[in-house]
């Protein structure tokens, strides 16, 4: 993996170096992905893929969601367009359990972005559905949000999840990539 930034502990025979960056909303990622483009897919490397898990500030900070969608596609455009040859893996944002209110706004949000992304006809574009993955292993989420509970097998708050949360979305990165590698 390449990036400026290195965070975690490496799992035995893997790097931590990554280009995520915590906070920002579509719109920030969108102002700054030219630049970031330009430096981290220059660096030497034998398949080059972005892993997209974005959108969440937008909906913590009640953006609107068709904007924030419409951001992730330029963001898309923006990759494809630096290097074509790039797979982009782009998750449905994980379930936010901090109410019934931000839970739905993140299922709208999903929905939207997978509509987006069903409309896109290419090769290098990979859905990930990491809310399924997440709502499958814990079949709460609504009623947890509808009390404000935190599901802490998977969450460390109301936000972010936990090392348990972490595990689970690596896993479905892995599947993911697994299978992008695997198909025809």
């Amino acid at each position: 993996m390449i990036g400026p930034f290195e965070d975690g502990t490496p799992a035995a025979g893997y790097d931590d170096d990554h280009a995520g960056v915590s906070g920002y909303r579509t719109d920030e990622v969108l102002a700054n992905v030219e630049g970031w483009l330009d430096s981290l897919l220059a660096l030497p490397a034998t398949e080059s893929f972005v892993l997209m898990h974005i959108g969440t500030n937008d909906i913590a900070q009640n953006k609107n969601l068709d904007a924030a969608v419409a951001n992730v596609s330029s963001i898309i455009d923006a990759i494809d367009a630096h290097d074509s040859q790039t797979t982009i893996f782009v998750a449905l944002i994980i379930p936010y359990p901090g109410s019934t209110l931000v839970y739905e706004r993140t299922n709208n949000y999903n929905v939207k972005l997978a509509a987006m992304l069903a409309a896109y006809d290419k090769n290098n574009l990979v859905v990930v559905d990491m809310n399924g993955k997440f709502e499958a292993a814990y079949a709460d989420f609504a009623e947890d949000a509808a009390a404000s509970r935190v599901p802490s097998q998977y969450y460390a708050n109301l936000a972010h999840p936990n090392v348990d949360g972490y595990a689970l979305m690596a896993e479905c990165w892995t599947e993911a990539i697994n299978a992008w590698r695997h198909s025809p």
